[in-house]
């Protein structure tokens, strides 16, 4: 990975709003694509890190990360529920294609607890 992708991983990671709103208006295609260890995205990190800022931003311009799940099985929604993140929770709650089933699997988790 490199180039784009790299740095929208970076910038989303450490909360830099602006030079992520600068990558995501100049190259969307290398945001979405973007991918680190254990396959996590930019809103992975983003909704993790509790950067709710950066999470609208995504979620507005590059709306299928949503849906990506890490190598794992983790969506960026469950970050944001592992870490305790509410905000980060509640914009992604509001995604329309964040559906049922990451719902369904996020109440699973907290049952097995």
């Amino acid at each position: 990975m490199g180039g784009a992708a790299s740095q929208a991983i970076e910038l989303a990671a450490s909360g830099d709003t602006a030079k992520l709103t600068s990558l995501v208006t100049k190259n969307p295609g290398g945001v979405s694509k973007a991918r680190e260890d254990f396959d996590t995205s930019a809103l992975h990190h983003a909704a993790g890190g509790g950067h709710a800022e950066i999470v609208t931003l995504l979620v507005e311009r590059v709306p299928g990360l949503a849906i990506l799940y890490d190598s794992m099985g983790n969506s960026a929604l469950h970050y944001a529920a592992e870490y305790g993140n509410d905000a980060t929770m509640a914009i992604l709650l509001q995604v329309p294609c964040v559906n049922e089933d990451l719902l369904v699997s996020l109440d699973k988790r907290k049952s097995l607890r």
